[in-house]
């Protein structure tokens, strides 16, 4: 039997072969301006951190991916900012930046490897390695190119404190989380007159372990911590720290809403509230619930870091203190308080908070 040819593709072949062919060169020509367009935001970016006092310098900026995602490498990241107002330094070997083509505003990235980080926490002098295996961010923008919901992840994350130097610390997983808010209708009149919620963030790592050399209350790692929180006040641009000065200015606060810790023998359970002081430091007041408190005696007791006699103190006074849950499980009330960066549990101090030095980014 002879072979029989489509009519309609006989008819219309013309047709049908043009319109692939202007729908492969329209693609072509998005992506490409898609590319263009990325490496475009991106030059703008970097040149906001410039102007805002950083000092930032790479190598050139590369787009690879055709003809799927579009994807744009900055190598040799090399991030100074000045003392004065929160210095700090940030250097790694790339960081890649990938959308879909006229999908701009939602951008993910990828950041593994090594990063040196000195200045926020630690001294400009004494960095820190950060090693990770993999690092991934996912941001969303709006029509302005402002950021309105962020999620980064992370996992087997260590810190070392000398390059290639063992890890000091290591989390298996790190999840962070942010959304702004729509802005909120003005509140009926006779309502709670209390500012409402602009943002939400969330945090969450798990199987931390944490350094040998330090006073911690369990020598098991620690299973999992995540908080939950909500802020109030007005979020604007600019460089961070003013950012954080406008947003204190506004009655700004983070309304935590849940905060846990699993950290055997330890539970941790509770809610507060945190804003900054005039130094943009912490402050703020937590109603705790602790379950474990007498294992963690007994533990520093065998460890010497208290004495037998003070363990039994403690203990005694513990149980005199703490309550029976509705499981049966002996629960202390504790009311933290941070003020000045110290921590106190009632009238007792607990010790001293590190200042935090804000990063002069410019927070688009």
């Amino acid at each position: 039997m002879a072979n029989e040819s489509d009519p309609f593709l006989q008819r219309h072949w013309l047709a049908i072969t043009l319109t692939v062919v202007i729908v492969l060169l329209g693609y072509s020509a998005a992506w490409f301006a898609s590319a263009a367009l990325m490496r475009v935001q991106i030059a703008q970016f970097i040149e906001a951190q410039r102007n805002g006092g950083i000092i930032l310098n790479t190598g050139p900026l590369a787009a690879s991916g055709f003809p799927g995602r579009v994807h744009v490498t900055i190598p040799d990241i090399a991030v100074a900012a000045p003392i004065v107002g929160g210095g700090w330094t940030w250097q790694t070997k790339r960081v890649s930046v990938a959308a879909w083509p006229l999908v701009w505003r939602k951008l993910d990235i990828e950041f593994d490897g090594t990063h040196r980080l000195a200045g926020m926490v630690t001294r400009l002098d004494q960095p820190v390695w950060i090693t990770t295996g993999k690092a991934r961010g996912h941001l969303e923008l709006d029509g302005g190119a402002h950021l309105i919901n962020g999620v980064l992840t992370a996992e087997d994350t260590g810190v070392a404190l000398s390059e290639g130097g063992e890890a000091w610390l290591h989390v298996k997983s790190l999840r962070a989380a942010g959304q702004l808010l729509e802005k909120p209708a003005a509140p009926p009149q006779g309502a709670n007159p209390s500012q409402p919620a602009t943002g939400r963030i969330e945090l969450e790592v798990r199987e931390v372990t944490l350094p040998k050399d330090l006073p911690v209350p369990s020598a098991a790692p620690l299973t999992r911590a995540a908080i939950t929180a909500e802020t109030t006040g007005a979020w604007m641009s600019g460089p961070l720290p003013q950012v954080l000065d406008a947003w204190r200015t506004s009655g700004g606060t983070l309304e935590v809403r849940d905060v846990m810790l699993d950290w055997a023998p330890i539970h941790l359970e509770g809610n507060g509230t945190v804003a900054l002081d005039q130094s943009l430091q912490p402050m703020g007041s937590f109603a705790l619930r602790l379950q474990g408190g007498g294992d963690v005696l007994e533990l520093m007791t065998r460890q010497g870091s208290l004495s037998q006699t003070q363990g039994q103190v403690m203990r005694a006074g513990l149980s005199l203190l703490s309550k029976q849950n509705q499981a049966g499980i002996a629960e202390l009330n504790v009311p933290l308080t941070l003020q000045d960066r110290q921590f106190s549990a009632g009238p007792f101090p607990l010790g001293r908070m590190m200042e935090i030095g804000w990063p002069r980014i410019v927070v688009p």
